[in-house]
């Protein structure tokens, strides 16, 4: 099973009661990758340039129909990448204004446990 050092995006890393880095596993370990593919601005990564869908970086523009099919094309385009999201059925994105950003609801099958997962989180200037 992979894991990783269990960090929310934005937020500091967190340790273990013992002092420890906390580690990420199973359904969490899918869900902040996504979080961290999808926030993460465009060419941040100077050796993976292609790493990250920058949806902060979309807040302050107009949202427009045409910015919100936009954005749900980085979001699935990214989300494609991580492998604990399936292609079928097709994950569901919403998205909605907010004061000064965005609102942003994915509901997704995890291929591990082949149950539906949901991620929200809201983007504002």
């Amino acid at each position: 099973m992979l894991s990783d050092i269990y960090q929310i995006f934005g937020n500091d890393v967190e340790v273990s009661s013992s002092g420890d880095l906390q580690t990420v596993s199973g359904k969490e370990f899918g869900k902040q990758r996504i979080m961290r593919r999808l926030l993460t601005p465009i060419r941040a990564y100077i050796f993976h340039t292609s790493y990250g869908a920058g949806i902060p970086q979309q807040i302050g523009l107009a949202l427009t129909q045409e910015l919100f099919e936009k954005i749900k094309t980085l979001i699935y385009s990214n989300i494609y990448q991580e492998s604990r999201v399936s292609k079928t059925p097709t994950p569901q994105i919403v998205l909605q204004e907010v004061f000064n950003g965005l609102a942003c609801q994915i509901t997704y099958t995890d291929t591990a446990t082949n149950q539906l997962e949901i991620i929200s989180f809201t983007v504002t200037n």
